[in-house]
């Protein structure tokens, strides 16, 4: 087998739906076929699932997901929006998968910039910064 020589075919899709007013439920799947890279090594992709809803109460948007892998055991996620105006928002969340995880973040809007930092901390690697800078058309 020689490297580099693997290709596959995923397929992937997801549902947004809206119930009720300020109630948001989604389900996303990838890779429903279990791809595999090629016929020698017959290394399958694996396949994922995702199902979540967020509820949005005043300022404050709840938001809450299951995903599980076809290799891994099922795990939730949790998180928390504050929005105290229309420029600036706050973030928790958390994870129990592999190990619990941790995160914070917030985000900045200036004219049609936004800008996104957060930190996480998981139990092993521990706090890790994330960065980003968004210019919206």
């Amino acid at each position: 087998y020689e490297y580099n020589q693997g290709q596959a075919l995923a397929a992937e899709g997801g549902v947004l739906y809206k119930p009720i007013k300020n109630l948001v439920v989604g389900f996303h799947v990838f890779n429903p076929n279990q791809s595999q890279y090629n016929e020698i090594s017959r290394e399958k992709i694996p396949a994922a699932a995702r199902l979540g809803a967020g509820y949005k109460f005043g300022k404050v948007l709840f938001c809450l997901e299951t995903e599980k892998h076809s290799d891994k055991e099922p795990w939730l996620k949790a998180g928390m929006e504050y929005a105290p105006s229309n420029t600036f928002m706050f973030r928790a969340g958390t994870s129990n998968n592999p190990l619990n995880l941790y995160s914070f973040g917030s985000s900045v809007l200036f004219n049609k910039f936004r800008m996104d930092m957060a930190c996480s901390f998981h139990q092993v690697l521990g706090f890790r910064p994330y960065f980003s800078l968004t210019y919206m058309l």
